[in-house]
């Protein structure tokens, strides 16, 4: 009886794991998002910047803001808080091989580029 107490409450843990690992994932799509559209406003300013440089506009103050909306990046926000949990506790309470697998792929290569 007690090995099946082990296992059910294993499984429990797992499950809320899971679960955490999906709203910090849902969170993470969220800031990406954003910065999609951020990327993007880079993007619009670099061409009207680029466009105003090759014309024979003259210079005004104007196109300050465009100058300084080429130099913004935006930084993603990586929630991994339950990912770091998961990895104290052991990354085996997820029984799914296939799952983990490409849970850590994910936290081990795509995080890191984004990151850098």
């Amino acid at each position: 009886m007690n090995d099946l107490n082990f296992k059910n409450q294993q499984r429990i843990e797992e499950i809320n794991s899971l679960k955490g690992l999906k709203k910090d994932f849902q969170a993470d799509i969220i800031d990406f998002k954003s910065n999609i559209w951020a990327y993007k406003n880079i993007s619009w300013s670099v061409d009207f910047v680029l466009k105003r440089l090759k014309s024979s506009a003259v210079y005004n103050d104007s196109i300050d803001s465009y100058f300084s909306g080429t130099v913004r990046w935006p930084r993603s926000i990586i929630n991994q808080n339950l990912f770091d949990v998961l990895k104290y506790k052991g990354l085996d309470l997820i029984s799914n091989d296939s799952l983990r697998n490409k849970i850590l792929t994910f936290h081990g290569q795509v995080y890191t580029s984004i990151k850098t």
